[in-house]
């Protein structure tokens, strides 16, 4: 191959290399000139505030999460339903069980029973997922473990 015949390619690869340094060069002036329609002090004292702003909004923001997660561990979060038929005789399982305990396992337990004459509604206080002076049923503690558990 002679030089001659390496010419134009080695033109047309020269023109687009010169292309390309005069998009770099318009992209350098472009910033230049953002930099020096203000003083660089000037620029740094702006970007410097802006970062004390977001230092205090982080600030708050954690005092936020860490105030939210304190009401949410006393929330009563973990629920469980049962329904069941306490009388055999009856129909259907219209009697249920709710209980209602915060991630420590306080809260209150709701026991409906639904009989021929009536129905009756029982809560009671839920204290580390143990009722105290009153015996449980098995659906009851079968309601406050799933709640526990975090099981619907």
């Amino acid at each position: 191959m002679s030089l001659s015949s390496l010419l134009p390619v080695l033109t047309l690869f020269l023109f687009i290399f010169v292309a390309y340094l005069f998009f770099l060069l318009s992209r350098l002036k472009k910033d230049f000139n953002r930099l020096d329609s203000g003083n660089l002090d000037d620029i740094l004292k702006k970007l410097l505030e802006k970062t004390e702003k977001f230092q205090n909004l982080q600030e708050e923001n954690q005092k936020e999460i860490a105030a939210l997660s304190q009401s949410q561990k006393i929330s009563l979060s973990r629920c469980s339903l049962i329904r069941f038929n306490p009388f055999p005789n009856m129909g259907g399982n219209q009697s249920f069980i709710a209980a209602l305990l915060n991630e420590e396992g306080d809260g209150l337990l709701f026991t409906s029973l639904h009989g021929h004459q009536g129905t009756r509604l029982y809560a009671k206080l839920v204290e580390a997922a143990q009722v105290t002076g009153v015996n449980l049923s098995p659906e009851e503690k079968k309601a406050i473990l799933q709640a526990k558990k975090g099981v619907k």
